[in-house]
Formats: structure tokens, sequence, C-alpha cells
């Protein structure tokens, strides 16, 4: 069975027909920051939300545990698998987001790893700096630009 990544506009009108008014709000704001290079701390601390709803992860700083097992050591964008807040894989994303067939290649390495991680696992692009992934994205808004960090 053939998984196609979900929209932005899709996962606006699920939830906007969910009634998941919070959703909401984080895609918009996530969208908003795309172009950003940084946001400021009193945008962070404005969402009325518990800051362990904005993340996907309990921790953004890697252990040498986790950079040994998921072998994320080199500066730049990895997909992420997460299940439970915990990473269950994550791979290099070599694909340049200048690339004439950036969307096709961003989907079909996402339906492999969907495959290989399993349906249930949020994949996510982040930015890795020193053990730190510094940044996320949903893949639907996902392009693999540097970024200055």
């Amino acid at each position: 069975m053939s998984r196609s990544a979900v929209s932005f506009r899709e996962s606006m009108l699920r939830a906007l027909d969910e009634e998941r008014f919070d959703d909401l709000v984080l895609m918009l704001a996530n969208r908003m920051r795309l172009r950003q290079d940084t946001i400021s701390p009193h945008t962070r601390a404005s969402l009325p939300i518990d800051s362990t709803k904005t993340s996907p992860l309990r921790s953004t700083k890697l252990s040498e545990a986790q950079i040994a097992t998921y072998d994320i050591r080199d500066k730049g964008w990895h997909l992420i698998a997460v299940k439970g807040n915990e990473i269950q894989g994550a791979e290099r994303f070599a694909v340049r987001g200048d690339d004439p067939n950036y969307r096709d290649k961003l989907y079909r390495h996402m339906e492999s790893v969907l495959r290989y991680y399993g349906e249930d696992a949020l994949v996510l692009a982040a930015y890795h700096v020193k053990g730190v992934l510094v940044e996320w994205q949903f893949l639907s808004d996902f392009r693999a630009e540097p970024r200055n960090y």
C-alpha cells in the first residue's frame, strides 16, 4: 500500500473539521516561521500551552547513546522517526532543496522511512548541530535549505 504525504492544506482542513484549534494555531505558527532563521524567546513564551506539547521529542539535546545509535553526527538535515516522544530511527537527508525533483524524492524517501518504522511513526525533518536538534519541521512543510546555526 502506497502512502503519500499529507499536504499542509489537508492537515489544516482536517484539524478544522475535527475542531483541533490548538493544532491549527501550531501549524500556522510553524508555517509562518519557515523562512525565519531564529524565533524570539518572547514568541515561544507566548504560546499558551505546556512546552512539552510543542516538540515531538522530550529533549532536543541528543545523548551520546542516541548519537551513536542513530548516527546523527553531521551538521544538517536528518529525517527522524518518532514514536511516543522517543527517536526510533534517523537518517541523513541528502536531497538538496533546489533539486528539480525535490518533492518526488522527499515523498519517496518519506515512504521508505514510514515502511521501515511503521505507519504510526511520526517522521520529521530535524536540523542537527553539535548534538542538538535546533529545528524541526513537518515533512509537508519541509524544504532542505541551509541554516545559519
